[in-house]
């Protein structure tokens, strides 16, 4: 839908972007999270959802809260990181970053022990949040 009133002419014009969906059927939408109302146990299960969108909310909602938030990025890495049938690879990742940002000795040390994880992704994103954080 598209408001063109005196601005015909115009390449740019204000509009809305409106999905219909067949009657019954779930919207194609990635449905709506306050992650900044969310406690830390919902952003993290955010963290593993299917829509980009809604892990990079997390995401950076995390990084912004930091201190005590990070803590748990670094326990996952520790309990389940080395494991690669335990979590995906994309999860891992943000758990990495996650970790580094708290610049702790205890998250140095969980990132280092994934630096010969088997899956390439991670160990390229474990390297590169090392890499990143030069305290640790």
């Amino acid at each position: 839908v598209w408001y063109m009133e005196h601005n015909e002419q115009s390449p740019v014009y204000r509009s809305d972007l409106i999905a219909i969906s067949p009657k019954g059927q779930a919207s194609p939408l990635t449905p709506y999270v306050d992650v900044v109302s969310a406690d830390v146990k919902t952003l993290y299960a955010l963290l593993s959802a299917a829509s980009w969108q809604l892990r990079q909310a997390a995401h950076l909602e995390l990084l912004r809260r930091g201190g005590p938030a990070l803590e748990p990025a670094i326990q996952r890495l520790q309990s389940r990181g080395a494991d690669p049938h335990s979590s995906d690879a994309h999860t891992v990742t943000h758990w990495s970053y996650l970790a580094a940002a708290s610049r702790s000795a205890e998250s140095g040390r969980a990132l280092q022990a994934l630096v010969r994880h088997s899956d390439s992704q991670v160990r390229q994103h474990v390297i590169r949040a090392l890499g990143e954080i030069t305290c640790l």
